[in-house]
């Protein structure tokens, strides 16, 4: 999920009103109170995951992905499992980052 489709969500959110939603679902056949708990905390946990997205982000951004790199050109099997350096080299992959 890109930054715009959470742009998207967010905005939906804010423009959904919690009270009519959950009206709606109270006045809907064959609810549960498990429904209605659901639909009533929907709109403050999206905001709450768009939040924890964006913040896990910044955190994966700030990996030292070269610094990564030149570790595991440098490593030996003595200094790394055959099989942690071989997990470290297929994420440094999807970095874009040839070891």
């Amino acid at each position: 999920m890109n930054e715009q489709q959470l742009l998207v969500i967010e905005e939906r959110a804010k423009q959904a009103d919690g009270i009519n939603i959950t009206n709606a679902v109270h006045d809907s056949d064959g609810c549960t109170h498990a429904d209605y708990t659901f639909v009533e905390w929907a709109l403050e946990d999206v905001s709450a995951l768009i939040a924890e997205v964006r913040d896990l982000r910044a955190k994966l951004d700030a990996v030292p992905v070269m610094a990564i790199l030149q570790l595991t050109k440098d490593a030996t099997n003595d200094a790394w499992s055959r099989k942690t350096l071989q997990t470290v080299r297929k994420w440094l992959k999807t970095q874009a980052v040839q070891p």
